[in-house]
């Protein structure tokens, strides 16, 4: 079973700080430039890559 990853405030705006699922209000996530792309959250957390995401 897949745990819940907890949530870890930084400067910049919450990040996961561990393995597992977690929900998100993209508010208050971690944002950063993506050059041409514009803008977006960072939904990972410093380091990693993610298997999959869902948005709702």
């Amino acid at each position: 079973m897949v745990r819940e990853a907890a949530l870890e405030q930084t400067e910049e705006g919450l990040v996961p700080a561990g393995e597992g699922w977690f929900v998100l209000n993209t508010r208050e996530a971690r944002w950063f430039e993506r050059g041409s792309q514009g803008v977006g959250p960072s939904l990972q957390g410093a380091g990693r890559t993610s298997g999959s995401s869902g948005w709702a």
